[in-house]
């Protein structure tokens, strides 16, 4: 694979930029999302002032759960969408996922070298069908316990179980209690969808122009992930640190994030799993004329 330099990822994202134009005026955005990772870009374009400067003012408004935000969607109480994508596809309100955001963002974690008691969380069915798949793969006989993610740590240290699937942070907060990473990423299963950035069919029908302004400043924020990953993270940090995690361990568990913003790869990727998302969920048109 030929090498890139940082410089050049930087010009890249240069010709991402997107002025508003003198003559237009400025919209707002009501923009929903749940504390944790999916929401980085968001975080990333608001620090780095991309959307002001193209004349959309977002106010993001945070929501204690996904069923939450979701419900806040169909009520039209919000226009944007930044949270997992099974919760989205689950809840079928009236919007569309205009880009991906993270994938493979789950790691299984165990005490000591092997495991028979394995905790995973039904309510993040596609998550929970990779940690399937790769048990599968792997031909390890496992029994499966289902337990939501803010407990499997404490499940894990009371004897409960001896290996848990885990997201990002609670997996780097895991390693650096002394635990073990198994596995985590692409060798559970490439491509696990996790995040979705979806407009609301009424913003997209308004403001056709703005959406795609916002589609291309999401996939910018994704890219200076792989450009310059402090000054990418610094904001999210910022927005996330004491929700999630001390900011330490924010900084280390980004750096194993990898983020897909391609919403027909993502709808793939899910069908692949057998948990799919309904194609009129997905609006690939912004994305697609990013001709990227």
């Amino acid at each position: 694979m030929p090498h890139v330099s940082r410089r050049a990822l930087l010009g890249g994202l240069a010709l991402f930029a997107t002025p508003a134009l003198a003559s237009e005026r400025r919209i707002d955005l009501r923009a929903g999302y749940v504390p944790g990772f999916e929401a980085a870009p968001l975080f990333t374009m608001l620090g780095e002032g991309w959307p002001a400067a193209a004349g959309i003012d977002i106010a993001p408004i945070r929501f204690s759960t996904a069923a939450e935000l979701t419900d806040a969607l169909a009520r039209g109480v919000v226009d944007a969408y930044w949270g997992p994508v099974s919760a989205l596809a689950a809840g079928a309100p009236p919007a569309r996922i205009v880009a991906g955001t993270t994938v493979e963002d789950i790691a299984v974690i165990a005490a000591g070298a092997g495991f028979a008691r394995l905790a995973s969380d039904p309510a993040r069915p596609m998550a929970d069908a990779a940690v399937r798949h790769w048990l599968a793969a792997t031909a390890r006989r496992v029994e499966i316990v289902a337990l939501a993610g803010d407990g499997a740590l404490d499940a894990l240290a009371q004897g409960a179980v001896d290996a848990v699937a885990v997201r990002e942070p609670i997996a780097t907060l895991a390693q650096a209690r002394g635990l073990r990473a198994v596995a985590r990423g692409a060798e559970i299963f490439p491509d696990q969808p996790a995040g979705a950035f979806a407009l609301s069919t009424a913003f997209l029908d308004a403001h056709p122009a703005q959406s795609r302004r916002l589609v291309t400043h999401a996939v910018r924020a994704e890219r200076l992930f792989a450009a310059d990953p402090a000054r990418a993270a610094a904001p999210v940090i910022a927005a996330l640190a004491g929700d999630l995690a001390d900011a330490p361990i924010l900084a280390q568990a980004l750096a194993h994030l990898r983020f897909q913003p391609d919403p027909e790869r993502l709808r793939a990727a899910a069908e692949k799993l057998g948990a799919g998302v309904p194609a009129a969920l997905i609006e690939a048109g912004p994305y697609r004329r990013l001709h990227v």
